[in-house]
């Protein structure tokens, strides 16, 4: 045994050392071996034994498979605002093939803002590596607030497409709801009202038959401005405002106006709306410089009926509410009912927590024949009209010639309710025109009856039949600690004049 064993070792020596080429031995390949080992007479192992007569194993050598380096290619998709018509963001999408292929808005929807909903389907792009590759999708931005969603707008274009009469979000666009993202300081010359759907022969837009707004608009806190408007053609031309008229429903919130220039109408013209049958609330108008003579508004009709409504916000209440709203603007022209937040309240109108430091009629002739002219209102009139915790304190003069006050001009009866209110005149309520009538410290004059009026006062030089007149600020200040009226809307600390705690004087 030993012998045979000696043996094979001398040929696996020689088997080494011959050329790389296939060799016979006893009937088996060998051309490389694994394993040449030494005999193991109980046959374990790879050489020859009991259980192994062969001899050793023999393996033939495998080229290893060639791998492909992983592709990765990134895609600039960009998501277009088509409300606003602008870009809105632009992110990276990556890939790994190339060629021909589709991308959906499912594969695009994860690296989308939340806000974003997108319109297209798919792009179809051909993917090479070391390109540039742009994709765009569209879609419209959509923020959810109190479980409603609410269309994004951040320019004039977006503001404007509001009356467009199309699908937003399930509703007709009047009756949609909206937000401000941001302020909008271009594109607001020579604005058409909101709701002025229809044109007349010439092609030009009018009033008449005009949409209200039902939705709701809020504003963010953010500020428009550049906003003018000029329409004093016809009749048609009335109910002139950010919106022409606001429904019942209509809300318009959490907005300041910028107002430099002026706001012409044919009749009933305001800043926010011609007419507000809904709800405005924390609204503020101001022409951004107190003291400066900028930031008009006007009517151009005379004297007739109950038309030539101006106001700060609104040119007529019916039936609505405005509150937390301010006005600080240089003149405030109407022949007829002209007020720093209203024109006119009527129909149920609610006046709250708001205050004036407006001017009325400064500019051309209106002061010398005006009636009907208020800080806050120019006449309250019909059922149940109210005005509650407001301020008046012009910082330019109030001027008219037939029922002028310092908060209100006109009130027509018991049915007026006016509650814990006050107004520091400044020598600003001034009398116009040939033989005025009807001059009140706060309030011009009633009508049939006297309203009803409880906890108001005044700081004058005049008297008045219906608040308490004190001669200067300082007996104000002394006295309003004893006034009873609510912590809860007020602040009152017997040192400065008594503020609105929801709705502070400018710093």
């Amino acid at each position: 045994m030993e012998e045979i064993n000696q043996s094979f070792i001398n040929l696996t020596e020689r088997i080494k050392g011959a050329p790389e080429t296939a060799q016979v031995f006893d009937g088996f390949l060998i051309g490389m071996i694994v394993d040449a080992g030494v005999h193991n007479p109980g046959g374990s192992g790879t050489t020859p034994g009991d259980d192994n007569p062969s001899g050793p194993t023999i393996v033939p050598t495998e080229e290893p498979e060639p791998t492909e380096e992983p592709v990765s290619i990134d895609i600039s998709v960009k998501f277009y605002d088509t409300w606003n018509e602008e870009l809105f963001e632009t992110k990276t999408l990556t890939v790994d093939e190339t060629g021909t292929q589709t991308i959906t808005k499912e594969m695009v929807q994860s690296i989308a803002s939340a806000e974003f909903t997108i319109a297209t389907d798919e792009v179809i792009v051909d993917v090479q590596e070391d390109s540039n590759i742009e994709i765009t999708f569209e879609g419209t931005r959509d923020r959810t607030i109190e479980g409603e969603l609410f269309r994004v707008i951040t320019n004039a274009t977006g503001l404007k497409k509001i009356d467009s009469q199309v699908d937003v979000n399930g509703a007709t666009s009047m009756d949609a709801k909206y937000i401000l993202n941001n302020n909008i300081t271009s594109g607001m010359a020579n604005w058409k009202p909101l709701g002025w759907v229809r044109t007349d022969d010439n092609g030009n837009p009018i009033s008449i038959g005009d949409v209200r707004f039902n939705g709701i608009f809020d504003g963010g806190n953010y500020q428009i401005s550049g906003l003018s408007m000029s329409w004093t053609a016809s009749s048609g031309n009335q109910y002139v405002g950010l919106f022409a008229r606001i429904d019942t429903s209509g809300v318009i919130r959490n907005l300041k106006i910028l107002l430099t220039d002026t706001i012409t109408a044919y009749n009933f013209a305001g800043v926010i709306a011609g007419r507000n049958h809904g709800t405005i609330s924390n609204v503020h108008v101001t022409n951004g410089a107190p003291g400066e003579n900028i930031g008009i508004i006007q009517t151009t009709t005379t004297i007739g009926g109950t038309g030539n409504n101006a106001g700060g916000i609104v040119a007529e209440n019916s039936g609505g509410l405005i509150e937390k709203c301010s006005t600080c603007l240089y003149s405030i022209n109407g022949a007829y009912a002209a007020g720093g937040i209203t024109g006119s309240n009527v129909a149920g109108g609610v006046i709250d927590q708001c205050w004036s430091y407006s001017g009325i009629n400064n500019t051309g002739t209106y002061a010398l024949t005006a009636v009907r002219v208020g800080g806050i209102v120019g006449h309250n009139v019909a059922i149940s009209v109210s005005m509650s915790n407001c301020i008046a304190m012009p910082l330019y003069p109030i001027r008219g010639n037939q029922y002028l006050g310092l908060l209100v001009g006109y009130a027509s009866n018991s049915n007026t309710i006016i509650t814990n209110c006050y107004g520091v005149d400044n020598g600003n309520v001034t009398p116009s025109g040939d033989n005025p009538t009807n001059i009140g410290a706060a309030i011009g004059g009633q009508g049939s009856t006297a309203p009803t009026v409880t906890g108001c006062y005044v700081v004058s030089s005049r008297s008045d039949s219906f608040f308490t007149v004190f001669a200067n600020e300082s007996q104000l200040i002394a006295q309003s600690p004893s006034f009873g009226w609510d912590t809860n809307i007020w602040i009152i600390d017997g040192s400065s004049l008594p503020r609105l705690r929801n709705n502070p004087f400018p710093a």
